[in-house]
């Protein structure tokens, strides 16, 4: 398994206390560090007061990860889904892996989760947008590429091919 660092980045309004309940058990089972440089969160007391003085504070709730590469999150990025919080988890290039890096993006509202893959933030695979293309599904290729470069999803504007590490292009947005 390639190595590279990893954050989690979570947006929303916990509703009630037994969602918070469900996002502290989820925090203390995955471990994760609030911060590059911070140690990781390993019980109850320490993630109830991770959130509460981030929700506070008003916030978003981030996590950072630079010891395991990819599924840093999984039962807080479960948590999120089931009580409606939205997220974009990034994962880094891993150069020395040549590993392309990805952004997950959950949107609680459409209840969809979207990975763009490239080799860094704010590319995506031109393989998966040929793919659709030679199906003869153009539009939703447009929709695949529109979404992307979409200032709400948090990516530069901009549309370019781009070569790099991988033997596949990356697009560039």
């Amino acid at each position: 398994m390639a190595w590279a660092d990893t954050s989690m980045n979570i947006t929303g309004e916990v509703r009630d206390e037994a969602h918070l309940d469900m996002l502290v058990a989820a925090i203390v089972a995955d471990r994760p560090t609030p911060s590059w440089s911070e140690s990781e969160i390993r019980s109850e007391a320490e993630a109830g007061q991770y959130l509460r003085d981030t929700l506070a504070a008003g916030a978003d709730l981030v996590f950072a990860e630079n010891s395991r590469h990819n599924e840093c999150f999984p039962r807080i990025e479960a948590t999120c889904r089931e009580i409606g919080l939205g997220y974009v988890v990034t994962v880094s290039v891993d150069e020395e892996h040549d590993t392309p890096g990805h952004r997950d993006i959950y949107d609680p509202a459409l209840r969809n989760l979207r990975r763009i893959q490239g080799m860094d933030d704010g590319y995506v695979k031109a393989a998966d947008v040929l793919e659709l293309l030679e199906a003869g599904r153009v539009p939703e290729a447009i929709t695949v590429i529109k979404e992307a470069i979409s200032p709400a999803a948090g990516l530069p504007q901009g549309f370019s091919v781009a070569d790099g590490l991988l033997a596949e292009p990356a697009l560039r947005v």
